[in-house]
């Protein structure tokens, strides 16, 4: 399933490499539907399938850097431009906005997820079990009772 939204994705992107016309809602819709997919398969995948996410998420990291690269070359802005560009709203619909923020958030936090995999990975341990919330003793009143 993963896979599948990978490759629908990396179909738009190379739509919009070869100049044909793409829809950034559809493309921005795709990318939060890969990155929820993404975050469920990696907490519960094998070490093999994670192996296979990480390409993934490598191969889609090099195509972008590539797409940016072109864009640059093509508009004739830096990278620094580019980014600009990219974080002001007023170059957008406030749909397109709204859009774009999500996509970014979930990009975040699987970015969140994918580091502690990593680190975990790297570590050879298992994942961290979640913290549990302990009752911290209550604090003395500076003032005195009589």
């Amino acid at each position: 399933m993963l896979k599948d939204e990978f490759d629908k994705l990396m179909e738009h992107f190379n739509k919009g490499a070869e100049g044909k016309k793409v829809d950034m809602n559809e493309i921005l819709a795709q990318s939060v539907a890969f990155f929820e997919q993404l975050q469920k398969e990696l907490k519960e995948a094998s070490p093999e399938d994670r192996d296979i996410i990480f390409q993934m998420m490598n191969q889609m990291h090099e195509k972008i850097h590539a797409e940016s690269t072109r864009i640059c070359e093509q508009t004739g802005m830096s990278e620094e431009q580019l980014l600009a560009f990219s974080e002001n709203p007023k170059n957008f619909t406030p749909d397109q906005w709204i859009q774009i923020q999500s996509t970014k958030k979930k990009m975040m936090q699987t970015g969140r997820v994918i580091g502690k995999s990593l680190k975990t990975k790297e570590e050879g341990e298992a994942p961290p079990s979640p913290k549990k919330k302990g009752r911290r003793p209550p604090k003395k009143s500076q003032w005195l009772r009589s």
